[in-house]
This record gives structure tokens, sequence and C-alpha cells, in this order.
């Protein structure tokens, strides 16, 4: 019978996120697939005029997609071309600010009646992520110490480590109706599995 000591540990860190990640989505309807073009890139000039004007720097917008394609709408009970349709998905990263994402948001509802969602994150996540994983080993450590001295016996070497990598921290997505409220401090909770043998 193998003698053997299995331990988990298990550690938790946590802190203040420091980032927020804005998403938008922008439609422009026309037509032709020209004007649709045109009626788009104009609301994309303005979407720039109002981060230039909060201060963000020219390249902050990414798109996240972009789509141009006919447009259709159900008129008795089947689908008929109306047009043309541009769709796209931005994000833009910026620091934890939420009286300037409150004034974004403003901006972009008010000029372009935008749909905006947002979330917030931790820059140095794996920082973290590193620091929990540290810390369940030297509980996993500390649990077999006690153990061992406790049960009167020997602990042997270290035959088994066994680490499963686990999803980092999301937080839902907030809708642009959604109060801005500072957010809760982001936890990351680490395990790991080791096993010791008994000392002779």
């Amino acid at each position: 019978m193998e003698r053997k000591l299995r331990i988990t540990g298990k550690a938790s860190v946590s802190a203040n996120p420091d980032k927020i990640k804005v998403f938008m989505n922008l439609v422009a309807e026309a037509q032709t697939a020209e004007l649709a073009n045109s009626v788009f890139s104009k609301k994309v000039t303005l979407i720039n005029n109002i981060l230039k004007q909060l201060g963000f720097k020219a390249d902050v917008l990414k798109t996240e997609s972009f789509v141009i394609d006919k447009n259709y709408e159900w008129q008795n009970n089947k689908q008929v071309e109306i047009g043309y349709k541009a769709v796209a998905h931005y994000s833009l990263v910026m620091d934890l600010d939420y009286a300037k994402l409150e004034k974004l948001i403003s901006d972009l509802a008010s000029a372009l009646g935008v749909k905006v969602t947002y979330n917030v994150f931790l820059s140095n996540e794996q920082a973290l992520s590193d620091k929990a994983i540290e810390l369940a080993i030297e509980d996993a450590f500390n649990k077999a110490e006690l153990i061992a001295k406790k049960s009167k016996i020997t602990l042997g070497g270290l035959v088994d480590i066994n680490y499963v990598s686990e999803p980092g921290f999301t937080t839902p997505l907030r809708a642009m109706g959604a109060n801005i409220a500072p957010s809760e401090d982001i936890t990351i909770t680490r395990s790991v599995d080791m096993t010791w043998e008994f000392g002779k």
C-alpha cells in the first residue's frame, strides 16, 4: 500500500481594477452601399471628434469588425430589400476613470445614439495570478507540515504536483443605461495539488 499525503493548497489575491474596456456598435443605413459607407464615415469622424475632445489619443479606437451588406425588413410576411446597412463594432481601452467614462457614454448617446457597453479589468492580472499560485504552494506546504507534525509522521520527497489552469477573471458587460459605480476588487483564486511520500 502506498503511503502518501496529498494536499490541496489554495489562495486568493485581490486588487483594484485599473482599466476599462468600452465597446460600441455603429450602424449606418442608406439606399446604396456607397451612401451607407459615406454616412458611416461621417459617424466615425464624429466619434473620433468626441474622443479627441475628451482627451483620448487619435488611435485609441480599435475596429473589432466591419460589415456592409444588403439591408432587409419584413413586409407582408416576406423579406424585402430596402437598401444597404453598414455595421461595425469598436472598442477602446482607458484608465479607470468613471467620470470620464460617464461623459463618454453621455456624449456618444446624445450625438449618435450609439449603444455602449463596458467592463473593468486588471492590467497586471498575470502578476496577480502568479502571486496566488505562489501562495497556494506555500499553503500546501504549511498544511502538509502541520498534518505531519500532528500525526507524528515524517514527510518524504515531493512526488507529484498538479495545477490546472483556471480561467482569468472577467466582469459582465454593463449596458449604457446602467448606473456607473466603482467596481469591487478583482479576486483571483488558484489551487495546487501536491503529494508527498511518507518518510522512512
